[in-house]
């Protein structure tokens, strides 16, 4: 149709390549690497210090899609793959963020 925007071969191929990860939703395992989740729209992120062993833990605030909310959420890393997100518990606030 006139007007509408076309997708190239070269648009899908890169869309499926560096997926658009821009909201909570969006986030299912192994839908990302560390790197692609840093990039995001999401964010800022914060490494989470403390979990030692257990691989990375990342913050960040997001848009809860139950309740249109700002919230916090941890995204657990493994072997540089997302593999869960899930709210951040009540323990973690801003205080305990690395990066101050």
């Amino acid at each position: 149709m006139a007007g509408e925007p076309v997708m190239t071969l070269y648009d899908y191929q890169l869309a499926m390549l560096h997926p658009m990860n821009d909201s909570v939703a969006d986030l299912t395992p192994w839908s990302c690497t560390n790197e692609e989740l840093q990039e995001s729209s999401l964010g800022p992120i914060d490494f989470v210090d403390g979990f030692g062993a257990v691989g990375d833990v990342v913050a960040f605030t997001a848009t809860d899609p139950d309740t249109g909310r700002q919230q916090r959420y941890f995204a657990h890393i493994d072997w540089g793959l997302l593999q869960a997100v899930e709210p951040a518990p009540d323990w973690y606030t801003d205080e305990r963020r690395t990066d101050h």
